[in-house]
């Protein structure tokens, strides 16, 4: 199911065939980040099983590098490994979407009070012109677009934070979400209703007032709970979730 499934949408390229004396680890690397993108994008959706072996046939190689890149998917999360049975891409459930949330609340509450008081012109320049872009263009847009803006808009604040460690945290807390985001893209989430929320969000940093800004965080992480509990709830992949 799963290479087949990979070609049809053209994330692995097959363009992965690369010289035997390249190094071991960019070639994982590459492996890695292919199949990542896969994953998070549903291409290989939630509760799939995949081999090393189909893997090495999809992308021409040995199965030590997707092995390796595969070790590497499973200490991330993205992957489940069952011994002498294969791997399983992890599925998402209710219970770990709350959790995830939970999480981007603490982090992103933190990431916005920073941002009132580190952030510079040219950056609120930028955010400014994200959550204009949302509202102008919003309705033109297609589902990766909005998911790619979205990501942009959070992205720039976790920035402002002129905290590495910090920005880190909340990208990867992010990176989990959109995977939720994705596996409902049937559905069609609808993100119009939170394009008001990033203008105000950009009004209250740019107020410079950290308590407004992170009560306005937490209300627009709970829209986004409720849209994302009510189309996920009902995807019949989520419903499908099955351990190996």
């Amino acid at each position: 199911m799963t290479t087949e499934r990979i070609q049809e949408k053209g994330v692995l390229t097959g363009e992965l065939r690369v010289s035997r004396k390249e190094p071991p680890v960019s070639l994982t690397e590459r492996i890695y980040k292919e199949l990542r993108a896969a994953i998070v994008t549903s291409i290989l959706p939630p509760g799939s099983e995949v081999s090393e072996q189909e893997l090495a046939v999809q992308f021409n190689v040995s199965k030590t590098p997707v092995r390796e890149a595969l070790g590497r998917l499973v200490s991330d999360g993205y992957v489940r490994s069952f011994p002498r049975r294969g791997y399983q891409i992890a599925p998402l459930t209710v219970g770990a979407l709350n959790e995830l949330l939970d999480v981007r609340v603490a982090l992103e509450c933190g990431a916005i009070e920073l941002a009132c008081s580190r952030i510079t012109p040219e950056e609120l320049d930028a955010l400014r012109a994200l959550a204009e872009k949302e509202l102008h263009e919003g309705r033109q847009m297609n589902y990766q677009q909005h998911v790619a803006l979205n990501r942009a808009f959070h992205e720039k604040i976790a920035r402002a934070t002129r905290n590495e460690r910090f920005f880190n945290l909340v990208m990867r807390c992010i990176d989990d979400l959109e995977r939720y985001f994705y596996l409902g893209a049937e559905e069609r989430i609808t993100f119009l209703d939170l394009e008001h929320g990033h203008m105000h969000l950009v009004e209250v940093i740019a107020a410079g007032d950290p308590a407004a800004a992170r009560e306005a965080l937490k209300r627009h992480t709970e829209k986004t709970r409720v849209s994302l509990l009510r189309q996920l709830s009902a995807s019949s992949e989520l419903q499908g979730a099955s351990a190996l």
